[in-house]
């Protein structure tokens, strides 16, 4: 069964992968959602995540929610018109798997999840 992790576990494991350059929030809602796993709304800098899956899982989609939050913030405006998922927002989000890999914060496994998948 997954844990439930608390709002400053994702914001210090967030900040420990990357110090971001401007402030975001966390809000954790303890369900599914039958379409996503998060969000992130630019206007609120927000990351949502629906903590009702494994581990692993919400682990990832904060992490990605945290891409999107570091491509709409630290990147020119020009930038901001790429699309959500585009080349840009994923070399940033694989740069942060990388990144909390080596730092020790996740596991190998995460890495292997997103191969496989």
């Amino acid at each position: 069964k997954a844990m439930s992790y608390s709002v400053e576990f994702y914001i210090d494991l967030l900040h420990k992968i990357y110090p971001c350059k401007e402030s975001f929030v966390v809000d954790v809602k303890h369900k599914r959602n039958k379409r996503v796993m998060g969000t992130y709304t630019p206007s609120l800098h927000r990351i949502r995540i629906y903590d009702g899956y494994s581990d692993k899982d919400n682990i990832n989609t904060a992490i990605h929610e945290y891409a999107h939050h570091i491509h709409y913030t630290e990147k020119e405006k020009e930038a901001k018109n790429n699309r959500p998922h585009g080349p840009e927002f994923k070399l940033i989000y694989h740069a942060l798997v990388v990144k909390a890999i080596q730092k020790g914060l996740v596991s190998n496994l995460l890495i292997d999840d997103l191969v496989a998948k």
